[in-house]
């Protein structure tokens, strides 16, 4: 099966008979969509996309993630505090975001986790604002959703998940782009591992490995809007509508159909996520 096979033979059936993606991580309330993300909300449903995330990185962007998503159906909420900004993780700040956890349209905390690329907030901050968030997360039963850059950063986020997570706590590695000796780390933690169009890159063949040897299980899928574009759109802005470009080419990859792909990681979604988002 080829990846131009699977992407039009989804493409061309009916929206009443496709099978409803999940995007599992998307920045609606991010500027690049204050103009119009109500068009791209439009597009992604009829792409398939039933149901978005759509994940805080502050106190602000999570209170405006929430507004979205109780204003439309199909669009869910993450709160939380991204790590590059982990020094206003103060504690009226994180009282905050405990208050806007208790919402049920928030389905996860989040993103939180370490960064040691941006500069700002040391180590150790990062550290304290990654427990107390996956610690709320716990709190309120709601998934935790990991931000965590290559290298050595990945090592303490496993420490720190192996000192803190819970055994049945539902926890999000977001945007995987590494291998699959790390990916089987996070596995072994009992993470979920989300999937960005980063995988149709052709440099990616690493990713596209892990993807290959991951347990179906434990893949959803995610877009990082506006961010990671699939191949067809490097250099623009993505949204959640392209997503079914990558699932076409984990199906390519995995070597199974479009459908099963689509049926798995929305199964996966509405475990990770706690109810049928």
């Amino acid at each position: 099966m080829t990846f131009a096979f699977l992407f039009v033979k989804w493409a061309e059936r009916s929206e009443a008979d496709r099978m409803q993606l999940i995007d599992t991580h998307c920045h609606f309330n991010l500027p690049p969509f204050a103009a119009d993300y109500p068009e791209a909300v439009r597009r992604a449903m009829d792409a398939g996309i039933s149901d978005m995330v759509v994940v805080g990185c502050d106190v602000g962007s999570s209170l405006l993630a929430l507004e979205m998503a109780e204003k439309y159906d199909c669009l869910w909420a993450a709160v939380g505090i991204h790590p590059c900004d982990a020094q206003d993780a103060t504690a009226e700040a994180v009282d905050q975001i405990a208050e806007l956890a208790a919402h049920p349209r928030v389905v996860a905390i989040g993103e939180s986790g370490l960064d040691f690329v941006c500069d700002g907030p040391s180590r150790q901050v990062q550290r304290t604002a990654f427990e107390e968030f996956i610690n709320m997360a716990a709190d309120f039963d709601k998934a935790f959703i990991i931000h965590s850059r290559q290298g050595e950063t990945n090592t303490e986020v496993l420490e720190l998940l192996a000192q803190t997570k819970s055994p049945q706590q539902r926890v999000v590695r977001h945007c995987f782009t590494e291998d699959t000796a790390l990916l089987n780390d996070y596995i072994a933690q009992g993470c979920y591992i989300s999937i960005a169009g980063n995988v149709t890159y052709p440099g990616n063949q690493e990713l596209r490995e892990a993807v290959k040897a991951a347990p179906a299980d434990r893949i959803v899928l995610e877009t990082d809007c506006p961010g990671l574009p699939p191949q067809s759109h490097r250099g623009k802005r993505n949204e959640p509508a392209l997503m079914v470009e990558t699932a076409a080419k984990i199906a390519q990859v995995r070597g199974v159909s479009i459908e099963a792909i689509v049926a798995q990681t929305t199964k996966n979604a509405w475990i990770a996520y706690g109810q049928p988002i």
